[in-house]
C-alpha cells in the first residue's frame, strides 16, 4: 500500500494534466511506467515476507512458538496479494484521473461481492479453518479485482502496454525468486525451519536472523534485477545508489 500510494502520489497529477489536454498517449505511458516500475517492489516484499515469514511471525507471537507458526501462514497467504493491491490503486488512479468515478464505483460494487461471498464461505468451514480462508480472500479478491479493473482500463484506454508490462513482472519475479532462494538457505543455516533454531529462540534472535537474511536478499536482488535485465530497477535504484555513490566520494 506504501508503495502504491507513493508512485500513484507522483503520477496523479502527470496523468490529471495529461487527461485534462486529452493527451491519451501521455496518460497510457504514466500507467504503464508506473505499474512496471512498481513491480520491482511489491514481487520482492512478497517474496521476502514469504521466505522471511518465521521470523516475522516471532515478533508478534508473544513467544508461542504454535502462535508464531500459525502467524506466519497467515503471512505467507495474505502476502500473495500484495502486487495486485498496488496494481488495482495505479488502475483506479488512472480512471480518477480522467474524471471517471462510475467505473471505480462500478468496481468497488464487484469488490464487495467478492468479499461477501468469500466471507460467508469462510463462516461455512471449520473453526480451525476459518482464519485462514478468512487470509485467503485478501489474495484471491486482489487478483480477481486486478482481472476486473484491467477489463474496464482497456476498454477506455485501448492497449496500455501489457505484453512489456507482463514481461518486466515475469523477470522480476525471476529475480525475485533468486533472491529469495539465496535468502532461504541463509534462514537454513540460522536454524529458520525448526521450531527450536535460532532464529526462532527470541524477538532479538528473529531480528538478528531478518537483518542478516534480508541484507543477503537484497543483495541477491541486486545481482538478481542484471542478471533478468530489468532494467526498471535502474531508475527505482537511482536515487539510492546516486546518494551512496555522493557519500563514498567523502
Amino acid at each position: 500500500g506504501v508503495i502504491g500510494i507513493s508512485i500513484a502520489t507522483v503520477l496523479f497529477n502527470r496523468m490529471s494534466a495529461s487527461a485534462i489536454a486529452d493527451d491519451n498517449d501521455s496518460v497510457i505511458y504514466a500507467l504503464s511506467h508506473g505499474l512496471r516500475n512498481a513491480a520491482v517492489a511489491t514481487v520482492f516484499c512478497m517474496v521476502g515476507l514469504i521466505v522471511l515469514a518465521g521470523p516475522i511471525a516471532v515478533l508478534f507471537s508473544g513467544g508461542d512458538p504454535i502462535a508464531a507458526t500459525i502467524i506466519a501462514r497467515l503471512i505467507v497467504i495474505t502476502a500473495l496479494g500484495t502486487p495486485t493491491l498496488t496494481i488495482n490503486y495505479l488502475y483506479s488512479r488512472v480512471l480518477y484521473a480522467r474524471e471517471d468515478a462510475r467505473t471505480p464505483f462500478r468496481i468497488q460494487v464487484y469488490s464487495a461481492i467478492i468479499m461477501v461471498v468469500m466471507s460467508f464461505a469462510a463462516s461455512m468451514l471449520d473453526a480451525q479453518y476459518t482464519v485462514y480462508m478468512l487470509a485467503w480472500i485478501y489474495p484471491i479478491h486482489n487478483i480477481l479485482l486486478m482481472f476486473i479493473s484491467h477489463y474496464m482500463v482497456r476498454r477506455r484506454l485501448g492497449y496500455y502496454g501489457q505484453r512489456g508490462i507482463v514481461s518486466v513482472y515475469a523477470r522480476t519475479i525471476l529475480a525475485s525468486l533468486f533472491a529469495g532462494a539465496i535468502a532461504a538457505i541463509a534462514l537454513w543455516l540460522l536454524g529458520g525451519y525448526q521450531l527450536d533454531g535460532f532464529a526462532w529462540s527470541s524477538k532479538i534472535t528473529a531480528i538478528i536472523t531478518l537483518v542478516i537474511c534480508g541484507s543477503v536478499m537484497g543483495l541477491a536482488y541486486l545481482a538478481g534485477v542484471q542478471i533478468f535485465r530489468v532494467k526498471e530497477a535502474n531508475a527505482l535504484l537511482a536515487p539510492i545508489t546516486s546518494k551512496l555513490e555522493r557519500l563514498a566520494r567523502r
